[in-house]
């Protein structure tokens, strides 16, 4: 038994890790940010509303995946209500509508494949085991499980069909 599966101790500083960067727009990684056709330098946040923090996107898919498994697996360990209330911001509906729209603009049909995408199918994933397996009713923040899966279902669908295209 490796030390971490018995002692829940380091649960409620990963959340904290996780929790800190996902407001974290700069220093950001800009190799995408010269994408606008008019110079304009957009802002991190603009154009990714739900993973602008951690320097990139990845990170900060990373960093919700992280968070939801341990909402998910240790909610007595960590400030369930924090990081659930942060999930439900960052990852709106709306949010993650904007996310999905980010690829069709010009020249980011692949950007941050394949190594963001994957993080992506795992935080949508995540979401999807955690309903299923919890229930609405089973955990204190099941419903949260739900709403997370289907505001993510644009943006997974997106990342889905660019495998194939």
């Amino acid at each position: 038994t490796l030390a971490f599966e018995t002692d829940v101790d380091w649960a409620d500083q990963m959340a904290k890790q996780a929790l800190g960067g996902l407001g974290l727009e700069y220093p950001h990684k800009v190799d995408h940010l010269w994408l606008a056709s008019d110079g304009a330098l957009p802002s991190p946040s603009s154009l990714h509303p739900s993973f602008f923090g951690n320097y990139d996107w990845h990170s900060s898919v990373h960093s919700h995946w992280t968070l939801v498994r341990l909402l998910r697996l240790y909610p007595s360990e960590i400030d369930a209500d924090g990081v659930a209330q942060a999930l439900r911001t960052s990852l709106s509906a709306a949010n993650c509508l904007k996310e999905a729209e980010y690829f069709s603009r010009e020249g980011a049909a692949t950007f941050e494949r394949p190594y963001g995408w994957g993080w992506l199918l795992k935080l949508a994933a995540e979401c999807a085991e955690a309903q299923k397996d919890n229930g609405i009713d089973a955990h204190p923040h099941g419903a949260l499980f739900g709403e997370l899966a289907a505001s993510l279902a644009p943006l997974t669908a997106v990342i889905c069909n660019g495998w194939t295209a």
